[in-house]
This record gives structure tokens, C-alpha cells and sequence, in this order.
């Protein structure tokens, strides 16, 4: 469906088709549904009324299931009008996005004002200045409330109450209509009151109301008494369309208008909630919401009223009857969870076919049944422990992945780039000399170098050179030297077996180790040492 300046895309109409259960393929009849659409004026497509035609074969002739679907003016579904059946309404609250009323076998006002359209039930909680069921405004409200968190407050000041007018066509002037309401003293008043609900039969706005010729009048309702004392206690006025007085006023094949309000008769004071105008035969369910947390209280269609209780956390915790005893507890309990840190690490060198171990570590605490989900990004994956070992079987980049998932934290997932790439190759150049004699009056060099030559892996290399003596009483463990280039230099100075190593890292994190070594020595006890000076920069 295509509308001016906007491109709508919305189902027509809808076929389904029946089969024959014995033979699964004999057609056995048709559902049709064709939906209807409008524009409003900023030109956006608003759901018309729908009708449902089910075609079968043994009857040919259309056989209408839903006839119309009423929207109100935000658009929420009204009225659901069936050809055979009981009509539903719907009304909608709290800027009308919360239900707080449905009634089968009536039909609602769609939130305009207007005498035409059909309306036969009515409800309202008093909750919003502006009526969504167009009860009128009243300038007195009440915090102690039936229902919601308001009432009415009827004082000899503000005499009536909110009202409004139901449109009743001829076809539904029959048995008894029931306007009903709660009332209670208000708190601190330490006098009785009365009141009464009105229902005023008119055939237009304009009149006050329908006469008989020998000067009845359409007007109904008696005065009731509210206690001190009694809380809150249901009260009704019966409109009886079945009265042969009323009958003989109303107008042949016309509908008329029912005006409903309460007011006070006597006492300083009475308060009204949880109003409802109804068919004897209309069931009729009423809500009440704190917005964005839930509903606050059900009443059914036989006016009993549950509420609905939360905690902190705006979970429902508790529901109550109407004599605040507990019909249902609810309880909510709260897992705890934190987040912890992952690492990932490599050990080892990436070569193809060759063995590298990945692990990961937790860097808060270490939970011994914590979970390890690997994927190894070549296509291969496990689960268990924190330390696997893989090979790659062909060079490349490939991403680790890794998701730990420990108790009482949150998953978290942490990732590795492993480049796997040939082998590293160390080479070696030398220059001086290796092994020196302190009693060589030959004029031999006195200073020696090692220098380690890479080539392969993925370069970017990195170098870490080590020490360590083999003399007796030497220190036999590996020491730093302090030494960050490519070539080691030493001087023959004193007696010495030195062993050097150098740690060649490439920029992907592959290492090998060259090994060299210097050997300096007397050969005769009693030489005298030949004294050369010293290379600046070199070891002693």
C-alpha cells in the first residue's frame, strides 16, 4: 500500500486455506481476512476496521467472524466488533499506554467526544486530570483511593462529581444498566455523609431530560449513606431499561444519551473511586499502574480487587486482597557477579608443524572450575583447561580467541595474534681472540668479540646477552650483562673461564639462544703478565 510522501508496506488482505483432514489434500474452504487502513493528517497510516470471512465448501455464502476493529485516538485497539458474538473495549490510561479497562459484550468510548459514536460502558480510576474515558474534570482530589493513588473528594462545595454521557443505540435499550462506584468517609471526618449516583436519560445534550406525557421524568439514582468507620464499600444505581415508563419515553428507533455523576446530598464530606458504568450483562476488568514499574492493583468483574506490591527493585514482591491479607509472596533473589581480568600468552616458538602453548590466565584469582572455550582461529577448538598446546600446520597470522567463564563473574572473552612463520636461524661472527694466554709475549690481540648474526622468523629482532663463570668458587648461575646489541666483546685481563649466551627474540615473540665463550689463562705460574691497555667499552 503506497500513501503520498510515505511508502507504507502493510497486508491487504490475507488467505488461508483448509484441507481435508482424511485425505490432506481435498480443499475444505477458505479464511479471508481483508484489512481496511487510514491516513491522519500528518499523513501517517493509522489500522482501520478488519473483517474475517470464512468461506466453506458445503456454504458458499460469506460468513462475516470479525466485522470491525474501532481504534481510539493514539491509535490503541478501541473495540473489536464481531458479526456474531460479544463485542470487547478497551480503555486505554496513563497517556494511554497502560489497559485500565476491558469489557466483554460492550463497547468504549475511542477517546472523542461524540454523541454518535456508540459507547456503553465507561470506567475511570480518577487518575489523570485529563479523563482518558472523557470523565470530566474535577478540582478535588484525594490521596486515599480505592484503587491508584487518587479519588474524589465530594464536599458541599464541590457538589458533583466527574460525569460523562454513554451513547446507547435502540438495538441495545434492553435489560439493566448498572452505574457503580466505591465510597468512603475521608480520613479525620468524624461525620457520616450521603450521596448519590445519578443516571439521567436524555435524547440529546441539550435536554435535561426524557418525560412521559403524565410528567415522569428519566432520571435516576437514590441517596446512600456512608458511615464513619467502614472503610471503603461498594455502592449501585440500576438503570432499568425494561421499566415500562421509561420505555414509553424513549424515542422509537433512536439512541439516547445516559449522563452519569455522583454528588453529595448531605455531610461535609465523601469520597468516590473505582466508577463503572456497565451492561448487567458486561464483564468488566479494571487496572491501575505505577508507570514504568507494573500494575498496581486488578479488580474483576465482580469487583473484588487484588493489589500488587514491589520491592526496591521494582520486582513484585507481594500481592494482597482487599483486607490487606497476603494472597501470594514473591521472592527475588540476586546472583552476584563480578568481572575478572584474562590474559592470554604464548610460550614457545610459532613454526609450522611445530608445538606452541597458549595460556590464560586469570589475573584477580584463579577458580579451580573455571571453563576455557579456545578456538584456535585455524579452524580448530576445545574446551577445558586454562594451558593448551596446539600446532599450526602452515604459516599465517591466526587469532586466539578465548572465553573464560568462572563462578559467580561475568564470561569474558580475551584474544591473541599468534604469527606463525619459518623457523629463526642464528648465526655466528667472531673476531680477536677466544682464548688468550696472560704469558704471551707475542703481542697477541687481548680482546675478543661474539657477534650473533639472524636471519628468518619475522624479524625485528631483540637481543639479551648472559654470563656466567666455570672457574671452581665461580658463580655457576646465568647473569645478566647489561648488553642489548647484536655483538659481545670481551678482554683478556685475568684468569677466566666465561661462558656467554645471547637470547635472539623476533618481533612475532620466537627466540633462540647462540652460546660462545672466552677463555683466558697463565701457562707458566711464574710469567710475568703481559700489561696491554684496555678497549674502551670492553669487559674486564
Amino acid at each position: 500500500m503506497l500513501t503520498a510522501n510515505k511508502v507504507t508496506a502493510a497486508v491487504l488482505k490475507k488467505t488461508e486455506y483448509s484441507l481435508m483432514p482424511s485425505s490432506g489434500s481435498t480443499h475444505r474452504g477458505t479464511v479471508e481476512t481483508t484489512y481496511t487502513y487510514q491516513t491522519n493528517a500528518a499523513n501517517h497510516v493509522l489500522g482501520g476496521p478488519a473483517s474475517t470471512k470464512n468461506y466453506l465448501v458445503a456454504n458458499p455464502t460469506p460468513q462475516f467472524k470479525v466485522q470491525s476493529i474501532d481504534y481510539d485516538v493514539s491509535n490503541n485497539v478501541a473495540n473489536v466488533l464481531p458479526q456474531n458474538g460479544l463485542a470487547t473495549g478497551s480503555i486505554w490510561g496513563y497517556n494511554r499506554l497502560y489497559n485500565i479497562a476491558t469489557v466483554v459484550n460492550g463497547t468504549v468510548s475511542k477517546g472523542t467526544d461524540d454523541d454518535q459514536a456508540v459507547s456503553t460502558a465507561g470506567h475511570t480510576s480518577y487518575e489523570e486530570d485529563y479523563d482518558p474515558d472523557l470523565w470530566s474534570y474535577f478540582p478535588d482530589y484525594s490521596t486515599e483511593a480505592k484503587t491508584g493513588n487518587r479519588s474524589v473528594r465530594l464536599t458541599p462545595t464541590n457538589v458533583y462529581g466527574p460525569g460523562r454521557h454513554f451513547s446507547i443505540p435502540p438495538a441495545q435499550q434492553h435489560g439493566k444498566y448498572i452505574f457503580s462506584c466505591w465510597a468512603k468517609i475521608p480520613a479525620g471526618q468524624f461525620n457520616a455523609a450521603s450521596y448519590i449516583l445519578a443516571t439521567i436519560v436524555k435524547a440529546n445534550r441539550n435536554q435535561q431530560w426524557l418525560t412521559s406525557p403524565s410528567g415522569a421524568v428519566a432520571w435516576y439514582g437514590s441517596s446512600t449513606s456512608v458511615n464513619i468507620g467502614v472503610g471503603w464499600k461498594y455502592f449501585q444505581t440500576v438503570l432499568n431499561f425494561e421499566d415500562p415508563t421509561l420505555r414509553s419515553m424513549l424515542p422509537a428507533g433512536q439512541s439516547v444519551l445516559v449522563q452519569c455523576f455522583p454528588y453529595i446530598g448531605s455531610g461535609s464530606g465523601v469520597l468516590i473511586d473505582e466508577v463503572r458504568f456497565r451492561h448487567e450483562n458486561a464483564r468488566m476488568t479494571t487496572s491501575t499502574y505505577q508507570p514504568l514499574v507494573g500494575q498496581t492493583s486488578t479488580t474483576n468483574e465482580n469487583n473484588v480487587t487484588s493489589y500488587f506490591f514491589y520491592d526496591s527493585n521494582n520486582k513484585l514482591a507481594l500481592v494482597k486482597d482487599a483486607q490487606g491479607n497476603i494472597l501470594k509472596r514473591i521472592k527475588s533473589y540476586t546472583l552476584s557477579t563480578h568481572d575478572i581480568t584474562v590474559s592470554v600468552q604464548k610460550t614457545g616458538n610459532a613454526y609450522p608443524g611445530g608445538a606452541v602453548t597458549l595460556t590464560a590466565s586469570i589475573q584477580d584469582c584463579q577458580p579451580a572450575s573455571a571453563v576455557y572455550s579456545w578456538n584456535f582461529g585455524d579452524g580448530t577448538s576445545a574446551t577445558g583447561n586454562a594451558t593448551q598446546t596446539h600446532t599450526y600446520q602452515t604459516g599465517g597470522s591466526y587469532t586466539v580467541t578465548v572465553v573464560v567463564e568462572a563462578p559467580g563473574a561475568n564470561p569474558i572473552e580475551q584474544t591473541l595474534v599468534v604469527q606463525v612463520t619459518n623457523p629463526l636461524v642464528l648465526n655466528q661472527s667472531t673476531s680477536g681472540s677466544s682464548s688468550y694466554d696472560l704469558c704471551d709475549t707475542s703481542g697477541a690481540d687481548r680482546y675478543g668479540t661474539l657477534t650473533v648474526v639472524p636471519s628468518d622468523g619475522c624479524g625485528n629482532y631483540t637481543y639479551r646477552w648472559e654470563e656466567r663463570d666455570y672457574a671452581p668458587g665461580g658463580n655457576n648461575s646465568w647473569q645478566d650483562s647489561n648488553n642489548a646489541s647484536d655483538t659481545f666483546t670481551y678482554n683478556h685481563s685475568n684468569p677466566r673461564q666465561l661462558e656467554v649466551q645471547c637470547t635472539v627474540t623476533d618481533g612475532c615473540g620466537n627466540s633462540d639462544v647462540l652460546s660462545g665463550g672466552f677463555y683466558t689463562y697463565r701457562s707458566s705460574p711464574t710469567c710475568l703478565e703481559v700489561q696491554q691497555s684496555f678497549r674502551p667499552g670492553s669487559k674486564k
